[in-house]
């Protein structure tokens, strides 16, 4: 029996928390409150974290929390605490490390039991209403709990004490070592040993994008070696883009696939994963110029703005994995379908190019049975569907886009699957990035605007009347403090604005988020930073993030963010603060390599020999334009600066080392500057262009 009335998520930010509003649990947010109660009433605090696309949270929340029996069983056991881990990643990342020390493994929905004093005992991931094949449900598991909790405190509360000093010794500062040359090598043989050769990606299912390992491949430094990892790169992206995991009609990716294939996705669709695909297909073209490269990083923003645009600017935080008639039901097609939307020669291009089975392709879990229904991925070529149906292949192309329309515009009236509206810092953060990137690299001048135009928005949503930043917006419930992965991402974001703007302001806010982070996330001179700017669990903690989950780690961003701002600006002190990081991290990355990739990433740009570009002439000027172009082409790594000949400008005080750099014979003039040594200035592109070859 289900009961529907308002508990105290009803009037909470989160759309995630307040979709459980009406549930029969009595839930609190996470907050001193609900412990402050379970002292008081001497109970467990059962912790439930989930986020709003999650498939499997949508399936535990219909069997338990809006069941009325579970319900009673955990009011009266315990104090309920609902978290979204968009909203809080904070306690998501040590209940989750907790979920791992105590069973192995993790996931969400995430289920972890506690004491009053915030220490946990349990975990768990999904759990249904009743146990089945001996596993536990919530009525077995409730009593159990309570009963232990009655009768055998001790016991619990000692392994209480266990995980939560395994957690503080998990997340001690590390003690800074001298960083292995030999990681990167080792992070590529360990990728090479894992890699699918027939598909792309790395192990077996299920087979996440992971594409900050897409990121370390294409700039892995690795001589002959380096070949064989682009290679493994674009096989990789190769693999994503044609399997159902990418959306072959409204674009964009799923979060992961359930088989090695790519086939058949776990259907969310993640602000995070898009924008990291946007900075993978960026470099892809930067580095082997296939033009589906360009297309499919296009196609990628489309969907951004089609799908995820949300207010003031801003893009909203995901596409549910459910929606009407079940998980992933939206996106799949029986061949009676298709013949029926499609005319007859349409028809033939798409069941031959989108591999369309009259049985189907997909099954459904846990058993995998066909279900007639179809995921459409790239089976065949345009050249060889011109074959096998006798067909000029531009005929395939036009036919093919015809289709897609069709599909698609059929597609667009059928229920929607719901869209998690959460606005977040980070998240926003790293789509400006990339499609900066993205607009830079391709030379799309739209999508910075685009992505200048969410940057101002996070300025203007996301930072509270004292000038700090927030992880959510300001107006929208209590507010949660910025974490460092807000400050990096948005870092990031600045830097790659002023590579295409030449915009000083965009140096300006790096260099006072840099600021932030060393006063407020330091764990020290010689160590690397803090998630949260204080203890905001409550359980005597702050981590120290190096490794990267399916985000690069904010402590490898934000060496990257310390390189360019000591390049840009001439300041040692940041390029000294990117190697104490780098020191800080090195017995992480040298046990784990490929667990830090985007460290490596990081590290590699930090050996390289800085070359710095410094124009000075007017911003409007065609003969400044042209050098800035020229530098773009030849010094796609170089740090390029726009001076104006005024003595005003912001650059001079930002970069002192341009103060004595000016017009030679009152032409537009750029600086070259590579490894602290100084080439003569030149006026000509074409010089310029010759002149950062050789650098």
């Amino acid at each position: 029996m289900d009961t529907d009335r308002p508990n105290r998520l009803a009037g909470q930010a989160s759309p995630y928390l307040r979709r459980h509003g009406g549930h029969p649990v009595d839930w609190y947010p996470w907050g001193d409150e609900a412990f402050e109660l379970a002292r008081r009433l001497d109970r467990p605090v059962f912790v439930s974290v989930g986020y709003a696309a999650c498939h499997w949270c949508h399936v535990m929340e219909a069997l338990c929390f809006r069941d009325a029996e579970v319900a009673a069983l955990m009011n009266t056991a315990f104090v309920n605490v609902k978290v979204d881990r968009e909203e809080r990643p904070d306690v998501d990342e040590l209940l989750m490390t907790a979920c791992t020390l105590l069973t192995g493994s993790g996931g969400w929905p995430l289920s972890v039991v506690m004491t009053p004093d915030r220490s946990p005992f349990w975990a768990g991931t999904f759990l249904p209403k009743r146990g089945r094949s001996g596993r536990p449900g919530m009525m077995e598991l409730v009593p159990r709990i309570a009963a232990l909790w009655r009768d055998d405190r001790r016991r619990l509360l000692g392994a209480a004490h266990e995980i939560t000093a395994h957690l503080a010794a998990i997340h001690t500062v590390p003690s800074p070592e001298l960083p292995d040359p030999g990681a990167a090598d080792a992070a590529f043989s360990r990728l090479r040993s894992s890699f699918d050769p027939d598909h792309g990606g790395f192990g077996g299912a299920p087979k996440f994008p992971a594409l900050h390992q897409v990121l370390f491949l294409l700039g892995y430094p690795g001589g002959a070696s380096g070949d064989e990892a682009v290679a493994m790169a674009t096989r990789t992206l190769d693999g994503i883009l044609d399997g159902g995991i990418h959306d072959q009609l409204g674009h964009g990716i799923h979060r992961y696939a359930t088989d090695v294939r790519w086939l058949v996705p776990h259907w969310e669709k993640m602000l995070p994963d898009q924008a990291m695909l946007l900075l993978a297909l960026a470099e892809a073209f930067a580095v082997v110029g296939q033009e589906r490269y360009r297309t499919a990083a296009l196609d990628t923003a489309g969907f951004l703005e089609r799908c995820l645009a949300g207010p003031e600017e801003l893009f909203r935080a995901a596409v549910d994995a459910d929606g009407e008639g079940g998980e992933g039901r939206y996106y799949l097609w029986t061949a009676k379908e298709i013949r029926s939307a499609l005319p007859p020669e349409e028809a033939r291009v798409a069941f031959a190019v989108w591999g369309i089975e009259e049985d189907g392709n997909h099954g459904r879990p846990p058993a995998g049975e066909r279900d007639g229904t179809n995921v459409l991925h790239v089976a065949g070529t345009p050249d060889s569907v011109a074959g096998e149906l006798g067909i000029p292949r531009s005929r395939v192309i036009e036919l093919l886009e015809n289709a897609r329309e069709l599909l698609l515009e059929i597609r667009e009236r059928r229920p929607r699957p719901p869209v998690d509206g959460s606005l977040l810092t980070d998240w926003n953060a790293l789509a400006a990035a990339g499609l900066t990137r993205v607009g830079r690299l391709l030379g799309e001048p739209r999508l910075v605007e685009r992505a200048r135009a969410v940057e101002a928005a996070i300025w203007t949503r996301m930072e509270t009347p004292s000038g700090e930043l927030l992880h959510r917006p300001a107006r929208d419930g209590a507010p949660v403090p910025a974490l460092l992965d807000d400050h990096v991402f948005l870092a990031w974001a600045e830097l790659e604005l002023y590579a295409v703007t030449f915009d000083p302001r965009h140096i300006e806010r790096a260099i006072g988020l840099a600021d932030t982070i060393e006063n407020r996330f330091s764990s020290g001179t010689d160590g690397a930073f803090f998630r949260t700017p204080g203890d905001t669990v409550g359980l005597g903690i702050r981590t120290v993030p190096l490794a990267d989950t399916d985000l690069p780690s904010p402590n490898a961003v934000m060496v990257l963010v310390l390189v360019r701002l000591a390049r840009l600006t001439g300041e040692d002190r940041y390029e000294r603060r990117a190697e104490a990081l780098l020191r800080a991290a090195a017995g992480a990355v040298a046990r784990h390599p490929t667990r830090h990739l985007f460290l490596l990433h990081a590290e590699n740009l930090a050996r390289r020999p800085g070359t710095e570009v410094v124009v000075v002439g007017p911003r409007h000027d065609p003969a400044t334009g042209a050098l800035l172009l020229a530098a773009r082409d030849a010094g796609r790594d170089a740090a390029i600066l726009l001076v104006e000949p005024s003595v005003d400008d912001p650059i001079r005080r930002l970069a002192p080392f341009t103060a004595a750099m000016g017009m030679a014979c009152g032409l537009p003039t750029a600086h070259v500057c590579r490894d602290r040594t100084c080439f003569p200035p030149v006026t000509d592109p074409g010089a310029l262009h010759d002149l950062l070859g050789r650098a």
